[in-house]
């Protein structure tokens, strides 16, 4: 999914968003790139706009930025 590159050291992970699941604020020290593999749910980073994401999209977190994420229900996007 992702090819090998020494310029970026965070972690990359796939996210499903499991309607009406969320996740507590947390943080990555290094960043975090996000796949959305499936679902439809908000992102957003603490102090920053929440943003919708799709299945499809990829999205950074930067690096020590707390951030949280709630998968929608069907028909709410």
């Amino acid at each position: 999914m992702v090819v090998s590159d020494t310029s970026t050291n965070c972690t990359v992970g796939d996210v499903t968003f499991e309607p009406g699941a969320r996740n507590k604020w947390h943080s990555h020290p290094a960043g975090q790139i996000l796949m959305v593999t499936a679902g439809v749910g908000y992102y957003q980073e603490k102090g920053q706009p929440t943003r919708l994401r799709r299945k499809g999209e990829v999205g950074k977190a930067h690096p020590g930025a707390w951030s949280t994420g709630t998968g929608l229900r069907p028909g709410k996007a």
